[in-house]
């Protein structure tokens, strides 16, 4: 299976934000590894947030391909 063919599929919980009083949940898990690109795309327009709207287009339904055709149009990917 070509890896933009897999569908993820979201944990029922916990929910809510991710960070909060100083503490980031995905920096805390995520360790020394570096960054993905995702977290750095800004918006063309608007203040962006692509990591969460990735985030929320994970239904078990589409596919890692179509979700990044989604939200491709909308960024442009942070230099470095």
């Amino acid at each position: 299976m070509r890896d933009g063919a897999i569908v993820f599929a979201r944990a029922p919980g916990p929910r809510g934000p991710m960070s909060g009083f100083g503490y980031d949940y995905f920096d805390d898990k995520w360790g020394d590894r570096p960054r993905p690109k995702l977290l750095s795309a800004r918006a063309r327009w608007g203040a962006g947030g692509y990591a969460y709207e990735a985030l929320n287009l994970v239904d078990g339904r589409r596919t890692a391909q179509e979700i990044r055709d989604t939200l491709r149009p909308e960024t442009q990917w942070a230099s470095g």
